[in-house]
């Protein structure tokens, strides 16, 4: 029996190994946010990002992690990352778990003098505009997820909130500029660089087993249960017919005229 949290698995029918990196650890949510987010700014941005620079990928690699965390070298630069914040988990009734957390994503930039930086930095709008249209859109024909057999995934996308586990679409996001210290080389003397921060909320819900709730059945010709069957439909048959009150009914009051 398995329960599924979000795009998540209880027990874990499989490793948790990343996909893209076999020795990381995987969250599914973020691993499908950050491909998408990869696939379709590069569709919807590149070629714009080649004219302010020329052979630089406007997303060279991805990270599922707060880049404050993370072992990263210029040639991965620019980066998206994407993690999570402080969850709020809530037991809305029996067996119906929400959890809502904000994902934080940062395009991380880099340069190697001013003159770069000066161009570089104006580009932190246009990302921002795409990133939040293509959130709320939700699918996009530059991402396609393999083995997705979802109706009209091979031309017009994958289904985000579907791929990332999610139970309603990502609506509202914020954004701004950040300065982030890196020692992208572990040699103690950190880097500034500077990030486009943008936040969004996602909302992930537990669904139980169904094997976890089937009702055994009661058989007409075993009235005390003692062998109970595999499940509904109810075996006998109920009967509902309503029989007349043999008892006099129960006087309605009314009200006595006033003199």
């Amino acid at each position: 029996m398995t329960d599924l949290y979000g795009a998540q698995p209880l027990p874990a029918t499989e490793g948790l190994a990343s996909a893209k990196r076999g020795d990381h650890a995987r969250d599914r949510a973020l691993d499908a946010i950050a491909s998408y987010l990869k696939a379709t700014l590069t569709h919807e941005l590149g070629a714009a990002w080649n004219e302010v620079a020329p052979s630089n990928e406007l997303v060279a690699e991805t990270f599922t992690i707060n880049p404050a965390n993370a072992l990263v070298n210029p040639s991965q630069l620019p980066a998206l990352f994407v993690w999570r914040g402080a969850a709020s988990f809530t037991r809305e009734a029996e067996d119906y778990l929400t959890a809502r957390t904000p994902v934080n994503i940062t395009w991380l930039l880099w340069w190697d003098s001013p003159l770069k930086r000066e161009r570089f930095l104006p580009f932190q709008g246009p990302v921002a505009l795409a990133v939040h249209s293509l959130l709320t859109r939700g699918r996009h024909p530059a991402w396609v997820v393999a083995g997705d057999a979802t109706p009209g995934a091979a031309t017009r996308g994958s289904v985000l909130v579907q791929q990332a586990g999610l139970v309603e679409p990502i609506r509202e996001m914020r954004s701004a500029e950040v300065d982030l210290a890196l020692d992208p080389g572990n040699t103690g003397t950190p880097v500034r660089y500077k990030g486009l921060a943008l936040t969004v909320s996602i909302a992930e819900r537990m669904a139980r087993d169904p094997a976890l709730f089937t009702v055994p059945s009661i058989s007409t010709a075993d009235p005390d249960n003692a062998n109970p069957g595999a499940g509904f439909p109810y075996a006998g048959s109920l009967d509902l017919t309503l029989t007349q009150q043999t008892s006099n009914p129960i006087e309605v009051l009314k009200p006595k005229p006033q003199p």
